[in-house]
């Protein structure tokens, strides 16, 4: 299932995702962030001195937002539970 959404960004077929394929479809989701504000925020899951991310950095990704949105990691397919 994840493939098939990193698939649908990954619109040259490449392997991996750059700013300007997440900025389209984020578009397309009326989700209009600029360019610079999305290399800013995904920065962290580019590859080494590059400006995309391939599939593990796509994962990478999902995890995070999902534990910090959802408390959800998609790897384990677990609940994270924060002590309070």
């Amino acid at each position: 299932m994840l493939y098939r959404i990193f698939d649908t960004f990954n619109k040259n077929d490449d392997g991996n995702i750059i700013v300007m394929e997440l900025g389209n479809a984020l578009d397309r989701l009326s989700l209009l962030i600029p360019l610079p504000d999305l290399e800013s925020i995904f920065k962290d899951f580019f590859q080494a001195g590059g400006n995309d991310f391939n599939f593990d950095g796509f994962i990478a990704l999902d995890n995070s937002v999902g534990e910090k949105l959802f408390c959800y990691n998609t790897l384990t397919t677990e609940l994270i539970i924060e002590e309070v």
